[in-house]
């Protein structure tokens, strides 16, 4: 039974962590479509429980670094999310370009150095938090045993 207390506890501060996550997404526009929050799923085993995201997640405070060029389907999507358009310019040719000067460049926020705002400080304050509490828990376990 106590250790379904302790399940609990970190499957509660893992929902509050991946909501504070998706409003650090949300607050600093950071998603054109949604589907980063939207990819971020809670998963309960036997001994453990994840967080998990879609592949390239990291992106977000990283931003993408110049090499291989973006598909050309991935800019499409983004720019239709943003609704960026260029008089004169097609759809096509405005992701051609973008996917081009990200594989010379890399995204402006890898260029500036990334963030740390999304994602990174919500882990370390998750990971305080837990410590503390599961410690906290184990610590009324422990005394409970005791009084027995």
């Amino acid at each position: 039974m106590e250790a379904k207390k302790i399940d609990d506890l970190v499957f509660k501060k893992l929902n509050e962590l991946r909501d504070r996550i998706a409003a650090n997404i949300k607050s600093t526009n950071s998603s054109a479509s949604g589907m980063s929050s939207q990819s971020m799923v809670i998963t309960r085993e036997q001994t453990r429980q994840t967080l998990s995201a879609r592949p390239f997640f990291a992106t977000l405070e990283t931003g993408r670094r110049p090499g291989k060029m973006p598909p050309i389907s991935k800019m499409l999507e983004f720019l239709a999310a943003r609704q960026i358009q260029m008089e004169g310019v097609s759809n096509l040719k405005r992701a051609w370009g973008t996917a081009i000067n990200i594989s010379k460049f890399g995204t402006k926020l890898f260029q500036k150095g990334g963030r740390k705002d999304i994602y990174t400080n919500e882990i370390e304050k998750f990971k305080t938090e837990i410590y503390k509490e599961v410690k906290d828990a184990l610590i009324l376990i422990v005394k409970d045993e005791l009084k027995r």
